[in-house]
């Protein structure tokens, strides 16, 4: 028989005879103890037979198929050369399918790789296993996540350290499209003068699981050196809490061998306004989101009117090694006037003012959705005035919020009545009224 080279990934497996002739078989099924696969043999440049293929085959139609292989224009193997190769390719794939997951190891006979770097791109991206960069809408992990492939395609510390590793690197879409990506890459490369001609987009179109053949081709025919998958909950292919989807999702993450960044969105339970520091330390979704990932990064951004954006990143999992401290960039955005992004640079600023920004965030992100409440109150109010107490306790009624303060509700009041929404209408033994103007 001629030499027979054969490879074989998680769900597809491929073999090629010293003539020249392939099979590829792929989307194994195992059902009533049948094997079943899709299946193509081509020789020559043309295809010999492309459909499915019972791999657990009688010996009648095992000897069958052979002869009609045999007697195909454009393949010079026998009969019997062929039935060879149907009997040995059908038993090593339905072994190779059945038994699966990587070859049984004494451990202590094992070397540890040492040499290799510990981070694809320290600290964010590390080299085995999934890292995960999750917050809120809004607060910049695409644009985050596009730098550091781009840190790692071009070789470039441009986020304040050197890269792991060095190549090709691609983006996997769920939630964007190509034209706001290709814009920020373009944007970044002005931004930070470095190439970037290796890194590779596609927008995505369905799950993770139905796309996984694919990315294992494109990650060995350009040699990527890390992706980034955006989101993980899109990925999943369902609701993100199903854990048999979320489980599915980081199972073909790994099956990708190299270092995989996925973004994900904050836990629900991390946004109300009583929510506690400890929500924060969860993405959105089922738990084994966040514990299948080896390292993982909050996202959080401060944004005012008149400045540029400064991003913190808070350390919220990792297995090797300590947590670092919370991180902070300022980002700087060059827009045209119909505010395209000409470029934009990340540069690390101190994060000293982390705790006093949040806070800063969170009272003004928590006086909008107050403020609105208060809004209600005096339109269902039976009466044109009323007090800061009153107003408080049904605003904390409709917001669930026990722990409201007088000071918030006064925040409100005295900002809407520079802006002309609210008066003090009266004062009854130093209790003041408010009311709507015009309302």
């Amino acid at each position: 028989m001629t030499e027979l080279l054969t490879k074989f990934h998680t769900n597809k497996h491929a073999y090629k005879w010293g003539d020249g002739t392939t099979a590829l078989l792929r989307n194994f099924s195992d059902k009533n103890n049948k094997v079943y696969c899709e299946a193509v043999f081509a020789s020559n440049g043309g295809i010999m037979y492309s459909g499915t293929l019972d791999l657990l085959m009688a010996a009648s139609t095992q000897k069958t198929f052979a002869k009609a292989l045999a007697e195909n224009p454009i393949t010079n193997a026998p009969f019997d050369e062929w039935r060879t190769r149907i009997v040995n390719l059908s038993y090593t794939s339905v072994e190779e399918y059945r038994r699966g997951g990587e070859e049984f190891l004494q451990l202590n006979q094992t070397q540890p790789e040492t040499s290799a770097a510990a981070f694809a791109l320290e600290p964010f991206i590390a080299q085995e296993g999934i890292s995960l960069l999750y917050g809120n809408g809004a607060a910049g992990k695409s644009m985050l996540a596009l730098t550091m492939l781009l840190s790692i395609s071009s070789g470039e510390p441009i986020l304040g350290s050197v890269p792991g590793v060095v190549g090709k690197t691609a983006y996997y879409d769920f939630e964007d499209g190509v034209n706001t990506h290709a814009e920020r890459l373009h944007a970044l490369a002005q931004g930070f003068n470095v190439s970037s001609d290796d890194v590779y987009y596609r927008r995505m179109d369905r799950s993770l699981v139905h796309s996984q053949e694919r990315i294992l081709d494109e990650i060995e025919e350009h040699d990527l050196k890390a992706v980034v998958i955006d989101s993980l909950g899109m990925g999943a292919g369902g609701d993100p809490s199903d854990a048999a989807l979320i489980l599915q999702a980081m199972n073909v993450c790994k099956s990708f061998n190299i270092p995989v960044l996925t973004l994900s969105h904050l836990a629900k339970s991390a946004l109300g306004e009583n929510a506690s520091a400890q929500a924060e330390e969860t993405s959105y979704g089922s738990v084994y989101a966040g514990n299948s990932v080896r390292n993982q990064w909050l996202i959080k951004k401060k944004q005012d009117e008149e400045e540029d954006p400064i991003i913190y990143l808070k350390h919220t999992k990792v297995n090797r090694g300590p947590k670092r401290p919370v991180m902070a960039y300022e980002v700087e955005f060059d827009n045209d006037e119909s505010f395209r992004l000409l470029s934009a640079k990340y540069t690390q600023v101190s994060a000293s003012a982390y705790s006093e920004d949040m806070q800063k965030e969170s009272d003004e992100e928590g006086d909008k959705t107050i403020r609105a409440a208060v809004f209600e109150v005096f339109k269902e109010s039976e009466t044109a005035s009323v007090d800061v107490q009153t107003i408080r306790d049904s605003v904390a009624q409709k917001r669930n919020s026990p722990r409201l303060k007088d000071s918030q509700i006064r925040r409100v009041l005295t900002d809407g009545e520079k802006e002309g929404w609210f008066e003090i209408t009266h004062t009854v033994k130093n209790k003041k009224f408010w009311g709507m103007k015009n309302g």
